[in-house]
């Protein structure tokens, strides 16, 4: 009994040919290199940017707090003079926003007369984390629109720079 042993393609142990990432690259003209290095560059810089301005519950928390010590300004006009915005901050996010809220109100001696003030804040505040969602995707859109056109703009010019240099050498 003879055994022809051929390699076999689809042997599960045997590493698939791929192409490397210097094969790839040494295909590329020089100007297209430009433009892919820009490209990375610029998605970094709109990444970034993006971490930055990305919208997020903490600050949805903050205005409702600024707004809270503002209202309760009217009151008492010396009320959080010499605290700082991160203590109150931080004092709020302890007690949960809707503790302190009340909180603040007893201790300021607050009444009734600024219920559709302290309503009006918090529906606001509803409305605004029932809203992140939508303005998180908004900035998410804008920034893959901010990356894909300049790129293809940047992407089109390069291939008319090669388009003329070919012609050029012939």
């Amino acid at each position: 009994m003879e055994i022809d042993h051929k390699p076999n393609p689809y042997d599960p142990w045997k590493r698939p040919n791929r192409r490397r990432i210097g094969e790839f690259l040494s295909g590329l003209t020089r100007l297209m290199r430009l433009w892919l290095v820009t490209a990375v560059v610029y998605l970094v810089m709109l990444v970034v940017a993006g971490f930055f301005l990305m919208p997020n519950r903490g600050q949805v928390e903050r205005a409702l707090v600024f707004a809270v010590t503002e209202e309760v300004r009217k009151y008492d006009g010396l009320a959080f003079v010499a605290e700082s915005p991160r203590r109150i901050y931080a004092a709020a996010r302890r007690k949960g926003l809707d503790h302190w809220i009340a909180e603040v109100r007893q201790k300021h001696r607050i009444g009734s007369e600024a219920d559709p003030a302290f309503a009006r804040m918090w529906e606001k505040h509803l409305s605004d984390l029932r809203g992140l969602g939508d303005r998180q995707m908004k900035l998410l859109i804008l920034l893959a629109m901010a990356w894909a056109g300049p790129m293809a703009a940047l992407f089109a010019a390069v291939r008319v720079m090669e388009w003329i240099n070919r012609g050029r050498r012939y």
